[in-house]
């Protein structure tokens, strides 16, 4: 049965519009941070400048800005925080598109290690991480030293051994546990909600919110990063089903669309968007904007080079 892509909210939406404008200033914040240099390490900041500021959308920048705007946190520290979660999203990038770690191609976009070459991906990818630490340590995102230690302790715990890297090693190992469904559902969660998680996180954090509406928050984030994953299975799927049909090769069985078929796949999407509404509400009319961000990240395709 064919499943029907979600529509695309137009570009001149009003949601639309306010993610891109939070995407635009943290790329100039960006850019300000990775200056171009001169000398031996010049090949390096080209590399992390290309792998930090490639065109593409960006959601994250949007979570930080709008969960910190929600609890009134100065917004030049916010921006700041944003720019920390786009250094770890394309360090986490120039690593995963490594052959060695399984990368495919990405639609419009030339991968690091392709622009350059395998160790200097890896050495930038290295250098982005280090920079996200160093801005969320300085004292211009934070006056306050306690909480500059606790957003450096999340990000840690959302990027580590219990967080998107503990993701991608199952996602390694995903052969050897082929219709595992309790295997699949572990690794899509690490894979795609942490760094998500901790996007939300860190504007509430910075803004002094309440222990239940960081839950609430948490949640949103949550169900909304597994929604995104499922769906981008849904759409990499019927990719491949074109090409099983022209090339009569047997379904994969990975995914989870591969182990619960395209339409238990689309239900659990419509209900994960719903429970992320729903963990909302405690926020009220505060988060609006979330809320009516959540049909237009479902309608993109993860393969579009966004994350």
């Amino acid at each position: 049965m064919a499943t029907t892509k979600p529509e695309i909210p137009r570009p001149h939406s009003a949601i639309a519009k306010y993610i891109a404008e939070c995407a635009d200033q943290a790329t100039v914040a960006l850019d300000a941070l990775i200056p171009a240099a001169d000398g031996p390490e010049a090949r390096l900041m080209r590399a992390m400048r290309h792998a930090a500021l490639a065109p593409g959308w960006r959601y994250k920048p949007f979570l930080v800005i709008e969960s910190g705007r929600i609890f009134g946190t100065d917004e030049r520290s916010l921006l700041r925080a944003a720019t920390a979660v786009e250094c770890i999203t394309a360090f986490a990038q120039a690593h995963e598109d490594l052959p060695s770690l399984g990368g495919g191609p990405r639609r419009n976009q030339m991968r690091l290690h392709e622009a350059f070459d395998e160790a200097t991906a890896i050495l930038a990818g290295d250098a982005l991480f280090a920079l996200a630490f160093e801005i969320l340590a300085d004292r211009d995102t934070a006056p306050d030293a306690i909480l500059r230690v606790r957003l450096i302790q999340r990000l840690a715990h959302a990027i580590g051994a219990r967080g998107r890297m503990a993701g991608r090693m199952l996602q390694s190992l995903s052969g050897e546990f082929a219709g595992d469904m309790n295997f699949a559902a572990r690794q899509h969660r690490l894979t795609a909600t942490p760094l998500t998680i901790f996007a939300v996180e860190i504007g509430a954090l910075m803004g002094g919110a309440s222990d239940e509406h960081r839950h609430a928050l948490s949640g949103f984030a949550q169900d909304l990063a597994l929604a995104r994953e499922i769906h981008s299975d849904l759409v990499q799927d019927a990719g491949a089903e074109a090409e099983r049909q022209r090339s009569g090769a047997p379904p994969d069985g990975g995914g989870y669309v591969g182990l619960f078929g395209r339409e238990a796949a689309a239900r659990r999407i419509d209900i994960l968007a719903q429970q992320a509404r729903a963990h909302l509400m405690p926020l009220g009319a505060r988060a609006n904007a979330l809320s009516d961000s959540i049909d237009l990240v479902l309608a993109r395709s993860a393969s579009d080079g966004s994350d």
